[in-house]
């Protein structure tokens, strides 16, 4: 019999967060792939369509809210995570679509968002006025350390984004892409 004085303690610890957890993911109509993985909490908020594939990490890091993992989307965006992912204090958001291949790999504070956030206008400043183009990322690419991603840009299969890089342009497969605005500093294999 539980005793119902000890069930916050008890929904507290690591797997009864994370079995409430995963029933307000599918609360939000989030698909949900077998064997996801969360160290820490994330932040999932789903306001459009998000979908999660088999064997995906959610790793936030215990250093603020900064640190967490986040991923979100607004009304009517779409965001897809492939297969044996994972999200180290990764933020993810979608007004129009982010694509994620299979077995991504995210170091902390990289971004991928598909929008501006905000109008350019100084009048148009608000969510409303924000552009958004779709981010769409191949298999087994790795995004390094504080790198951003930002709208309209296709990553091809198995390419690296340096520590730091903001990439604004598409970056082939087979690539190591680095610096401000990102470009190609190397071909891989």
């Amino acid at each position: 019999m539980i005793n119902i004085k000890s069930l916050p303690g008890a929904l507290n610890n690591k797997i009864g967060f994370f079995a409430l957890y995963r029933l307000y993911l599918r609360s939000q109509k989030i698909q949900l792939g077998s064997k996801i993985f969360f160290r820490r909490r994330p932040i999932i908020i789903n306001n459009g369509t998000m979908s999660i594939g088999n064997r995906v990490t959610f790793d936030s890091l215990p250093d603020g809210e900064f640190c967490r993992v986040r991923v979100i989307t607004n009304k009517n965006g779409k965001i897809t995570i492939g297969h044996g992912s994972t999200l180290r204090g990764t933020t993810i958001w979608a007004s129009t679509e982010i694509t994620i291949g299979d077995n991504f790999l995210s170091a902390p504070f990289a971004w991928i968002v598909d929008n501006d956030a905000h109008g350019i206008h100084p009048a148009r400043r608000g969510n409303n006025h924000a552009k958004s183009t779709p981010v769409k990322i191949g298999n087994n690419v790795w995004v390094g350390y504080r790198a951003i991603i930002l709208k309209g840009v296709t990553i091809g299969d198995n390419s690296i984004i340096a520590a730091g890089a903001i990439v604004t342009k598409d970056i082939p497969a087979n690539c190591i892409a680095a610096g401000v605005p990102a470009a190609i500093v190397k071909q891989i294999g």
